[in-house]
């Protein structure tokens, strides 16, 4: 399985675009060192430059950079932050939220988990088809097919969460057509 996140990046340059017209600055949140995730960071760059967006890195290593990346990415008057899957930031997903309202950050996500928790968008692949898909291959290599075999698979479905509640929080209003595209919206 793969989750095609890189491919996704500037759909959540978009998205953020749309909810913050006037943004001229955005962080992505990310972990440097990490090809995967730098290649996302990336994919950001370019949508940024399409749009007119700067985009900055906010290098996030351990749990303790979240408030730090947070406070710089405020202090340098960043219109949002965009964070780059990691299981450390899925882990600390409900920190991250907290950290970033208190600092008045719209901020977008991968997986719908993170809006869930109070970050206010996530546009990704839905992660428990993603899961049936693997349970699929699992079937499969227990059947005796041979791993090597199976062919790689893409998600299938594709959601936008948005936490209203996270956007009244933060002063933001949602525009319509972005609600209407929604597959879901947290109240």
């Amino acid at each position: 399985m793969t989750c095609i996140n890189a491919d996704l990046a500037a759909k959540r340059v978009e998205i953020m675009k749309d909810l913050t017209p006037s943004l001229s600055r955005l962080g992505v949140a990310l972990n440097l060192s990490d090809k995967r995730m730098v290649s996302e960071f990336q994919e950001s760059e370019r949508a940024g430059a399409v749009r007119s967006v700067a985009i900055s890195s906010l290098n996030i290593t351990n749990p303790d950079d979240i408030e730090n990346a947070l406070t710089i990415a405020a202090e340098k008057q960043l219109g949002g932050v965009i964070f780059v899957f990691d299981e450390m930031t899925f882990f600390y997903r409900a920190r991250v939220a907290k950290a970033v309202i208190e600092r008045g950050l719209p901020t977008g996500f991968n997986f719908r988990q993170y809006p869930d928790a109070g970050g206010l968008f996530s546009y990704g692949p839905n992660l428990a088809d993603m899961y049936r898909q693997s349970a699929r291959h699992i079937l499969k290599i227990i059947k005796g097919e041979a791993p090597g075999e199976i062919p790689m698979e893409q998600p299938t479905r594709f959601e936008l969460v948005i936490n209203l509640k996270t956007a009244k929080a933060l002063g933001l209003t949602v525009p319509p057509t972005l609600l209407t595209h929604a597959n879901d919206v947290i109240e």
